[in-house]
């Protein structure tokens, strides 16, 4: 069922009728000769009169049910307006957050990095210094395989590790904020 606010219903009743009438008169309408022809064009003609008619009729209807529609738009927008400024503050300091949270992890492997590499130096320095005393002992085989063993040191970067991703739940939904890239 359609609704009809501010629409005249008998007019709309009156409509409907008439279209189911000039429906059954298109649906047996055939051309056969030029008389049949004559007749379809004059068929044609007349439903294009009453479309404007029916569009007349309702044109003010639509107008307002239009502006209506505007108004509510309008009074939409105004309302949600301050909620999405909030959006936007909150959006905002999420992002400094992640910003700071990407520097300190930036920082704390920079930090890994560089205590691997002491431990890699202070391994090969110490490889070395074997060898060296190898070397004296008059151990060459020994002293070149530690050698060969300090240029072959490798100590992986250990990450810091990054908290999980964390859902937090309210009432108006639930939002996952990761931590790592």
């Amino acid at each position: 069922m359609t609704e009809t606010i501010g629409m005249d219903t008998t007019a709309i009743q009156r409509y409907e009728a008439d279209g189911r009438d000039i429906t059954r008169q298109a649906v047996s309408c055939q051309i056969v000769d030029a008389e049949t022809r004559a007749g379809a064009i004059a068929l044609a003609t007349d439903i294009t009169r009453r479309i404007k008619i029916v569009e007349e009729e309702f044109a003010e209807d639509k107008k307002r049910s239009y502006d209506l529609w505007k108004s509510i738009c309008d009074r939409i927008n105004r309302l949600v307006e301050p909620y999405k400024a909030a959006k936007r503050v909150v959006d905002a300091e999420i992002a400094r957050d992640w910003q700071v949270q990407e520097r300190l992890r930036r920082e704390a492997e920079a930090k890994a990095r560089a205590e691997a590499a002491e431990a890699e130096k202070r391994e090969r320095e110490r490889l070395e210094k074997e060898a060296a005393a190898r070397l004296e002992e008059g151990k060459i085989e020994e002293a070149e395989a530690a050698l060969d063993e300090s240029e072959r040191v490798f100590v992986p970067v250990v990450a810091a590790p990054t908290e999980a991703p964390k859902t937090q739940r309210s009432a108006g939904g639930s939002v996952t904020v990761v931590t790592d890239i």
